[in-house]
């Protein structure tokens, strides 16, 4: 995962009197960069990439006042690394662009990345054989999303078990879940940490 913080700067003037050829809306700068990124992001789709607009912070951010100052927050992930690059790629072509199309000056002010670790295998093939032996169901999945296991992997062996949601809906309010489909997931846990506690 790589995230950006874009800054635009503009200028703040009056929506009555200032003619259009005069106006440098960081609001509307961020507004192509914003749209711009949720673009790339239907392009990777396909692969399983995907872009977000996560925040857009405004000043003065008041009604009939263009916004001088514009920051938003972009994150944009790929299951395979080494595209990555040509998602940054496009961001940055996409900031100069939007720059010139709405007079304002855009530029990336802060860059950082998680993510790209992965699990270990011998804890993988550990649940993988103790949902097996229980008789549950499993696949191996990818994560894209941000977990506490990211930063365990670095000081002991970790991997995920996830279970499912309805709709598919994770990481949000609206997830639900249903125990018995809960339950078997929790099993192979308990199984898992009782095998390797005895190994």
């Amino acid at each position: 995962m790589q995230g950006m913080r874009i800054s635009v700067r503009g200028e703040t003037a009056h929506s009555g009197p200032t003619p259009m050829m005069l106006r440098r809306n960081a609001l509307v700068g961020a507004s192509y960069v914003a749209v711009a990124v949720d673009d790339i992001g239907w392009r990777y789709a396909p692969e399983d990439g995907k872009t977000t607009v996560a925040r857009l912070d405004l000043r003065p951010n008041l009604p009939g006042i263009l916004s001088d100052e514009a920051d938003l927050w972009i994150d944009f992930r790929h299951p395979n690394k080494a595209r990555l690059p040509d998602m940054v790629a496009e961001v940055e072509a996409a900031v100069v662009e939007s720059a010139r199309r709405s007079r304002t000056k855009i530029e990336i002010a802060e860059r950082w990345g998680f993510g790209g670790l992965t699990f270990d295998p011998g804890m993988i093939a550990l649940i993988r054989e103790t949902a097996a032996r229980l008789g549950v169901p499993s696949m191996d999945i990818e994560t894209q999303a941000g977990h506490d296991a990211y930063h365990l992997t670095k000081v002991c062996p970790t991997a995920l078990i996830f279970t499912p949601c309805k709709g598919g809906i994770s990481h949000n309010e609206a997830e639900d879940i249903d125990l018995t489909a809960t339950v078997p997931g929790v099993n192979v846990l308990l199984q898992a940490v009782l095998t390797r506690a005895m190994a």
